[in-house]
């Protein structure tokens, strides 16, 4: 299972850990702040790092993990949705139920 994480924060890298522990998966992480990639990248081998400028895809990953400030979940979700992923949110989901509508159809 191809798992990609948005935003290595401490939510991210918890839920990063927690993934790596259940084994047989393949984890990215990406956020914009490089220092925190090498961190990372130091720590754990075996976990891809990407940058949030580079091309950002999400067609080869099963699961996605928005673990981003609230303003930018819905952006990443839709994204997400599109590609037929399996999507976690981390809380609030939105700022606002604006926009919610058009994800949650698609979804289905």
């Amino acid at each position: 299972m191809n798992v990609l994480i948005i935003g290595a924060g401490s939510i991210g890298k918890r839920h990063m850990v927690n993934l790596l522990a259940l084994g047989d998966k393949k984890v990215t992480i990406v956020d914009k702040e490089k220092s925190k990639l090498i961190d990372i990248k130091e720590k754990y081998v075996e976990v891809e790092t990407m940058h949030m400028d580079d091309n950002l895809s999400f067609q080869e990953y099963d699961v996605v993990f928005i673990c981003t400030l609230p303003d930018s979940h819905l952006a990443y979700l839709d994204k997400a949705v599109e590609n037929d992923c399996h999507c976690f949110v981390e809380k609030p989901f939105a700022l606002t139920a604006k926009g919610i509508g058009p994800i949650l159809k698609t979804a289905e």
